[in-house]
C-alpha cells in the first residue's frame, strides 16, 4: 500500500525475488510490468528486469553515468525517466510492444493530486535471450536496496489511460489493486456494467481526455477516463456502513442487518432514549458482505421503544508492548556460544547513549541504555508467549534503533513457546551494520509466517571481537505490536 509506512515485504538481502514469467521478445512480444518502489539508496541498480548482461528488457535505478532517475532498458542502454526520491513510494512501469519496436517508462508519485506520470520512450531492440523470469530488484548483478509494493506483470502493452488508471485509483478513495484496475479495464473493454470491489461501474462518454487514466469525483461516485476519446467508466457512490434491515420476528426477538468489511469486527447496541446506550454483543466476526445478529433480549417484550446501534471495530490487537508499565513476561539472556560480557539488554530510559529518547513514552528495552556495547557481545531479549493460533497470518510492527560497528548487529528470530527456534522463524530478519544502521528510530513490519501456535519473539544482539576502535550504541527495541 503505497499510503501506508508500515509496507509488507519480503526479506530478501542479496538476491532478486522472481515471478515466473518469460518477458523475452519471442515468448511476450508485448508485455507490462511495474510497480511501487520505495529506495533507499542506489548507485546503478535495477528495479524488476530479464537482463542477463546484454542490456536486456528492464527498469533501472540510475545507470552506468550516475544518472538520477529510473531508466528502461532493451537492447541499448536505458533512457533516464524522472528524478529518484529516495526515501519516498514512486510508481514505475515499463510497457514493451515488439512489433512497434517500442518501450515506454512510466514514472510517478504518491501524491494523489498529482494524477499523471513523467514518461520515456526506448525502442524495443532487447533481440539477445536475457532471463527466462522476471527478476524483482535486480538489474543483471545490480541489487536495489529498497522496498517494493503493488508489483503487476500484464501480456499485452498497457496504454498511457491503463498504466495511469492502476496508479490514481490506488491513491484515490476507491483504492482499487492492480488486479481489480485491470478487471475494470475488461469491463471497459466489453461495454457492459459491473462490479468490481466495492463499487458498480457503468461505461460513460464525454469525460476529459487528458490527464490520461485520472480518476474523478463525481457526485457520490467517480469517473474514470480510459482513451482519447474521452470514454471510460463511472462508479456507484462508495458504499456507506449502515444497518440495511431490522424486523421483529416475534415476541421475543429482533434481527438486525448490515453491511460489513471482512477486515472489521462489530458491537450491537440498545437504547430506549437514544441517551444511555447498552452493549448487547460485540467483537462480533463478519460473514460476508452483509452480517445479521438477533436480539433475544426480555426486554423486547415489555419495551415501548427501542433502538439499535452497529458500531464498527478495528479486530483487537493480538499483542502489544510499549515498556511503560514494567516489561512482564519478557526475558533477557545469553545466546548460546558466546560469553556473559559488561552487555546488557536493560529497560527503562536511554541515557546519553543511542536515541534521544524513547520512539514513544519513556521506556524502550536496549542494549546498556548508557554505555556502548562491548566486542563478543551475544545476547538475547525474549517477549511473553503471543498466542497465533486460528491468527493466519499475523504482522509485526515494531520500532527499533540500531547503531552498530561493520559487521555487528540485530538479528529476530520467531521462538516456539517453549524456546526452541522455529523452522519459519529463525532468523527471520538480520539487522547488520552498516546497511542495517538506522541513523534515528525506524518502523519495521513484517508479515509473519502462518504458525497457528502460540510463538515468542527473539531479539539477538551479536557482535565480533575485532581491532574496531569505533564504539556503537547498540540496539534498542520500542512499541511493539503483533496484529
Amino acid at each position: 500500500d503505497p499510503d501506508s509506512t508500515t509496507p509488507e515485504a519480503v526479506n530478501n538481502t542479496g538476491a532478486s525475488v522472481n515471478i515466473p514469467v518469460d518477458a523475452n521478445p519471442e515468448v511476450e512480444p508485448d508485455i507490462s510490468f511495474g510497480g511501487w518502489v520505495k529506495v533507499e539508496d542506489y548507485e546503478f541498480d535495477g528495479f524488476m528486469s530479464i537482463d542477463n548482461g546484454g542490456w536486456d528488457r528492464g527498469i533501472t535505478v540510475s545507470d552506468n553515468n550516475g544518472a538520477t532517475g529510473f531508466g528502461i532498458a532493451s537492447g541499448a542502454a536505458p533512457v533516464i525517466v524522472g528524478e529518484i526520491t529516495p526515501d519516498e513510494w514512486q510508481y514505475v512501469v515499463a510497457t514493451f510492444n515488439d512489433s512497434e519496436d517500442r518501450g515506454i517508462l512510466y514514472v510517478g508519485n504518491a501524491d494523489p493530486a498529482v494524477r499523471t506520470t513523467e514518461t520515456g520512450e526506448t525502442p524495443d531492440a532487447g533481440d539477445t535471450p536475457g532471463e527466462l523470469e522476471i527478476e524483482i530488484g535486480r538489474y543483471d548483478n545490480q541489487d536495489l536496496n529498497g522496498v517494493v509494493d503493488d508489483i503487476f506483470v500484464y501480456r499485452g502493452e498497457l496504454s498511457a489511460h491503463q498504466v495511469n488508471a492502476i496508479r490514481n485509483l490506488r491513491l484515490s478513495a476507491i483504492d482499487h489493486s492492480p488486479v481489480e484496475a485491470v478487471q475494470l479495464f475488461e469491463l471497459f473493454e466489453s461495454g457492459e456494467s459491473g462490479t468490481v470491489g466495492l463499487f458498480t461501474w457503468t461505461p460513460v462518454a464525454g469525460l476529459a481526455a487528458t490527464p490520461p487514466g485520472a480518476v474523478v469525483e463525481a457526485g457520490q461516485g467517480f469517473t474514470l477516463v480510459l482513451d482519447d476519446d474521452g470514454n471510460g467508466m463511472m462508479s456507484s457512490a462508495a458504499p456507506r456502513f449502515q444497518i440495511s434491515s431490522i424486523s421483529r420476528d416475534d415476541v421475543s426477538s429482533v434481527t438486525l442487518t448490515w453491511n460489513s468489511n471482512t477486515d472489521k469486527l462489530y458491537a450491537v447496541d440498545v437504547s430506549n432514549d437514544l441517551i444511555g446506550w447498552e452493549t448487547l454483543a460485540e467483537l462480533l466476526q463478519p460473514t460476508g458482505e452483509a452480517t445479521s445478529y438477533m436480539d433475544m433480549s426480555d426486554a423486547i417484550a415489555t419495551d415501548l421503544l427501542r433502538y439499535y446501534r452497529v458500531r464498527e471495530q478495528a479486530p483487537p490487537k493480538l499483542f502489544e508492548e510499549g515498556f511503560e508499565d514494567g516489561a512482564e513476561g519478557w526475558t533477557v539472556g545469553v545466546v548460546p556460544g558466546f560469553s556473559a560480557t559488561g552487555t546488557a539488554w536493560e529497560l527503562g530510559a536511554p541515557s546519553n547513549n543511542g536515541p534521544e529518547a524513547a520512539f514513544a513514552g519513556e521506556n524502550v528495552y536496549g542494549t546498556d541504555l548508557d554505555a556502548n556495547y562491548e566486542d563478543g557481545t551475544g545476547i538475547f531479549l525474549r517477549s511473553p508467549v503471543i498466542d497465533l493460533t486460528g491468527a493466519g497470518r499475523a504482522k509485526l510492527t515494531f520500532q527499533h534503533f540500531l547503531a552498530a560497528a561493520e559487521g555487528d548487529g540485530g538479528r529476530l528470530n520467531i521462538l516456539e513457546s517453549d524456546g526452541t527456534l522455529t523452522p519459519e522463524g529463525a532468523g527471520l530478519k538480520l539487522y547488520q551494520a552498516p546497511d542495517g544502521n538506522t541513523g534515528g528510530w525506524a518502523q519495521e513490519s513484517i508479515r509473519l509466517p502462518e504458525f497457528d501456535r502460540p510463538i515468542v519473539l527473539e531479539f539477538e544482539v551479536l557482535s565480533q571481537v575485532d581491532d574496531d576502535p569505533i564504539n556503537r550504541a547498540g540496539w534498542f527495541i520500542d512499541e511493539i505490536v503483533v496484529d
